[in-house]
């Protein structure tokens, strides 16, 4: 195998370890939202959950974690089985942070420190075009 093969085929599979990489990580904070006490609103994300209001906040994020867990399984789904719908599944996880990005602009948190979900939607979001973009251009030339 030449050298230029050789980062040829690194890049061809980068977009796959890095769908790995999104749906470890989706699959262990959906589990945090539905089964940490506070759905990690407070202890994670320093949301207060005082009172009523608190109490159904903590309901919501819970709930959000199993919408979650369900594109976490969508993911495993590709890796172990669908693998040609690498680039299909890097679309969905990219069009879900720039909704959530979306959704945060006109609907923003009003807390003391954006949650660490803030800053990782910011990061996540170009790195996942990058290998969504090269998802594409590999399966292109399959």
């Amino acid at each position: 195998m030449t050298n230029n093969s050789a980062t040829t085929s690194i890049f061809k599979k980068a977009p796959y370890y890095y769908l790995i990489l999104l749906t470890v990580t989706g699959t262990l904070r959906s589990l945090i939202h539905m089964f940490a006490p506070d759905s990690g609103a407070m202890s994670i994300a320093g949301i207060p959950i005082e009172g009523e209001a608190g109490v159904n906040l903590v309901a919501i994020i819970g709930q959000w974690g199993a919408s979650q867990l369900v594109e976490a399984m969508m993911g495993l789904a590709v890796i172990l089985r669908y693998r040609q719908l690498t680039s299909f599944m890097l679309g969905i996880q990219l069009l879900e942070l720039m909704l959530r990005l979306g959704v945060g602009w006109m609907k923003p948190l009003l807390v003391a420190a954006p949650p660490p979900g803030t800053y990782m939607t910011w990061i996540l979001l170009p790195i996942t075009a990058l290998f969504w973009i090269l998802s594409l251009r590999s399966s292109n030339h399959d």
